[in-house]
């Protein structure tokens, strides 16, 4: 029997088919269930480095680019948010110090909170299309040393950033 057939509006699959699906039904349970976890994995770096271990070629994020859905497995996501940790690093972000991150609702966004965290420093997500008041007050209060921008907030970001802050542009 293979999974088509088994009706997934039906409460209870095992009595739309019988007993196969019981077990087909127990296979995509097993298939379904978290890998075991490291127990020291108590931060969400450690938490991507042990799902990439686990889970390296499953699909761990999915976003739709111009109506394409593309999709990130726990591999590709580990190898993104190393790359943006290393050029973090390289601006000198270190333990404790504050990331601005300005962005759309995508993948990068994300990875760029999970880089800064692997680096051990404090992400601080801002709106993108917050106006310059507000980006000036979180900037002013949130003792930001780096400001990592994105899309349509990059002008805005960089214009305050040029007086108290680093800003990178992606």
């Amino acid at each position: 029997i293979d999974r088509t057939e088994i009706d997934p509006a039906a409460e209870d699959q095992s009595v739309a088919i019988g007993c196969e699906a019981r077990v087909v039904q127990h296979l995509l349970a097993v298939e379904h269930q978290p890998a075991a976890r490291d127990e020291g994995a108590d931060t969400f770096p450690k938490l991507l480095l042990n799902h990439a271990k686990v889970r390296g070629d499953r699909a761990a994020l999915r976003h739709k680019d111009f109506g394409i859905w593309q999709t990130w497995t726990w591999s590709d996501l580990l190898r993104e948010v190393r790359a943006i940790a290393l050029v973090l690093a390289e601006l000198g972000i270190k333990r404790g110090d504050t990331v601005a991150i300005a962005g759309n609702n995508k993948p990068r966004l994300y990875e760029t909170i999970l880089a800064a965290q692997a680096l051990g420093a404090i992400p601080v997500p801002v709106y993108a299309d917050a106006i310059a008041t507000e980006l000036a007050y979180v900037l002013d209060h949130a003792d930001i040393s780096v400001a990592v921008v994105q899309g349509r907030a990059s002008p805005i970001c960089a214009t305050i950033a040029s007086t108290t802050v680093s800003a990178i542009s992606r």
